[in-house]
């Protein structure tokens, strides 16, 4: 915790000075602000140090022995002021004020500025908050991980009984909707990602929206580590919406963790039904992997319209066909290129790819388009496009035969 003691040891205040209340150097700091009022106590919470030039109070005794007396009611952790500016000495009686009451009042050089101090000050209140976090991180999962661990292993094992789902279903509160699901991570650092996705759901976004909380396994076999997810979302939060955040905080985790990948099952309002999201996770990771090479994020959402559509017998990849017929008269991979545009939706971002210049890029696909009679501007011939190919990639060439 922040006190003032260890504030004051911050190499960059040692020139800051002690002259009153040295026993109370062991109050908690959780703020500190300017004072730029007579009656700025006012509207303290407690906790906070004061800063002040003292310039609203000049060398009037009582007004210096008010405002230290309704700091010390107020519960201000400390007093700092600037001497020689506008008060020339601190008297005699503040002195004794502080001193019978504990309360610190610091000296501060002329030269300081309030931004200098504050900034220390609020950098280590910060992080102090940020130790919290983890520090509750670790009760909540410590709290519950002996239910946890054994339902889980009994999952990975498929040894799941009726009176596993009952120790689950007991927390439930029967007025509240309340949702379970399987995510994987493959990562050789999993448990700081794991880490770093407990910080994202402790954020306001998430506990604004409901109540989740995560607890995770190694699964060896597979080495994968296997997370549960439970969320009971607010009445005014969609578990879809719900859903759509939690893959996008994923998505910047992974984004600052080489080699890993996750996948996340479908959401159920069963626990009984946890077995399905960790094969939807299993089988969102596969299809991913073959769609998106440059993706390490997978959902059901994502993929299960994929899954469903390559298995339809009828299903008739003429746009395929065509790309492929084509393809024979041009050095190029002209699916891959016609791909990348129509899922980038951009010339620039889609030529990066294959490290070509816009306008060559440009140039092969609108040359492509007039040759096949194509018209990109039509949304309806994207998705079916973009759908087609993924679906042909799904099955490889010998679906076409």
């Amino acid at each position: 915790m922040v006190t003032v003691s260890t504030l004051l040891k911050q190499e960059s205040l040692s020139e800051l000075k002690v002259i009153a209340g040295h026993d109370g150097l062991d109050r908690v700091v959780k703020a500190i602000s300017v004072m730029d009022a007579p009656d700025s106590y006012k509207w303290l919470r407690g906790n906070e140090i004061i800063l002040t030039t003292g310039f609203l109070l000049g060398n009037d005794i009582w007004q210096i022995e008010h405002m230290v007396t309704s700091l010390i009611k107020a519960g201000s952790s400390a007093l700092g002021i600037k001497k020689e500016r506008f008060i020339h000495e601190i008297p005699e009686s503040v002195i004794l004020i502080a001193e019978a009451n504990n309360f610190p009042i610091i000296e501060i050089p002329l030269h300081f500025r309030w931004s200098e101090i504050m900034s220390v000050c609020y950098e280590m209140i910060s992080l102090e908050k940020a130790s919290a976090i983890n520090e509750s991180i670790t009760v909540k999962i410590d709290d519950q991980r002996d239910i946890y661990h054994a339902f889980m292993e009994k999952l990975l094992s498929g040894n799941l009984t009726e009176k596993d789902y009952m120790t689950l279903n007991q927390r439930r509160d029967p007025d509240s909707a309340m949702y379970w699901g399987i995510m994987l991570l493959y990562s050789n650092k999993a448990e700081a990602l794991f880490n770093e996705i407990c910080e994202i759901i402790d954020c306001p976004c998430f506990t604004n929206a409901g109540e989740t909380k995560i607890y995770m396994i190694e699964n060896p076999t597979k080495q994968e580590t296997v997370v549960m997810i439970e969320v009971i979302p607010k009445v005014n939060t969609s578990i879809d919406a719900w859903y759509s955040m939690l893959f996008d905080g994923i998505e910047y985790c992974l984004q600052k963790n080489d080699r890993c990948c996750a996948s996340i099952g479908r959401l159920y309002s069963k626990v009984e039904d946890i077995a399905h999201s960790y094969t939807d996770a299993e089988t969102s990771l596969a299809i991913g992997k073959k769609l998106w090479q440059d993706k390490r994020c997978f959902s059901h959402p994502l993929t299960s319209i994929y899954e469903k559509m390559r298995v339809l017998p009828s299903l008739d990849l003429y746009y395929v066909r065509m790309l492929n017929n084509y393809q024979t008269n041009e050095s190029y991979d002209v699916i891959d290129m016609l791909e990348a545009y129509v899922e980038l939706g951009s010339y620039a971002k889609a030529s990066s790819k294959f490290f070509l210049h816009e306008n060559t890029f440009k140039s092969r696909i609108s040359k492509l388009c007039n040759e096949l009679n194509l018209n990109l501007s039509d949304y309806i011939v994207c998705n079916t496009l973009l759908l087609q190919i993924k679906c042909w990639r799904l099955q490889g060439s010998s679906f076409l035969n």
